[in-house]
């Protein structure tokens, strides 16, 4: 599933320079949207200018948002057993059922709606 198309293409950009602080702060705000930072960016500047916004990530339901969050997390924490198992520090049940996890996310992800 990928993005969908644009019919306008945006071709124009706009720099800004970030504190590590603030940073985090819109990281963490695009997170919890399901959304990458660039995208919870341009929204929050539209909408603050006024603009109406309306893009896939604002329209996308909150389950499948909330399975997205899901996903990440389980990924995030199968990486790091995975670095365990390596160093010797992890038991392999434990890998095995963070496998299954993803699997079930994923299998809801992409099953047809």
């Amino acid at each position: 599933m990928g993005r969908p198309r644009l019919s306008v293409k945006r071709d124009q950009q706009f720099g800004i320079r970030l504190t590590d602080a603030e940073a985090l702060v819109i990281a963490a705000a695009a997170d919890r949207r399901g959304v990458p930072p660039v995208a919870f960016i341009r929204s929050a500047a539209l909408e603050a200018a006024g603009a109406r916004v309306t893009s896939a990530a604002d329209s996308a339901s909150a389950d499948a948002v909330e399975r997205r969050s899901e996903l990440r997390r389980i990924g995030s924490n199968l990486n790091q057993a995975v670095r365990r198992l390596h160093q010797g520090r992890e038991d392999l049940a434990e890998l095995r059922r963070l496998v299954e996890e993803v699997r079930d996310q994923v299998a809801l992800e992409v099953a047809p709606r």
